[in-house]
């Protein structure tokens, strides 16, 4: 069963009439212009979001070679040895014409002295 070209322009004559008439509510509008904005909200937050942390990296990346740099500068304070407390003690005692034990205790205030600083 076929239509006739007359039969078939009528019905879509008739299509567009009614796709003309049918029109979206203004409340159908504003939901979609609030999905549309909400969405490209997200979509920019995503974006700067995006762009900080690649900035971040970048700048972690040329900043850590100045750290690595400035933490093999630092002279940390390990505690000293017996052995090393008895070297420079004697040293002092050389240096300065004291007894061993003085020496002893003034090698001991320089490192507590170090310790504080």
């Amino acid at each position: 069963m076929s239509l006739s070209d007359r039969d078939q322009r009528l019905i879509e004559a008739q299509l567009v009439d009614l796709g003309k008439s049918i029109g979206a509510s203004q409340r159908h509008r504003d939901q979609v212009l609030e999905r549309a904005t909400s969405h490209l909200i997200r979509q920019n937050t995503q974006k700067k979001t995006t762009h900080v942390a690649l900035a971040l990296a970048a700048a972690v990346l040329l900043i850590s070679p100045l750290i690595a740099d400035l933490t093999r500068r630092v002279k940390v304070h390990r505690p000293a040895t017996a052995k090393q407390a008895q070297a420079d003690a004697l040293e002092l005692t050389e240096a300065h014409q004291m007894s061993f034990d003085w020496a002893l205790v003034d090698v001991f205030m320089q490192f507590r002295d170090r310790l504080r600083k």
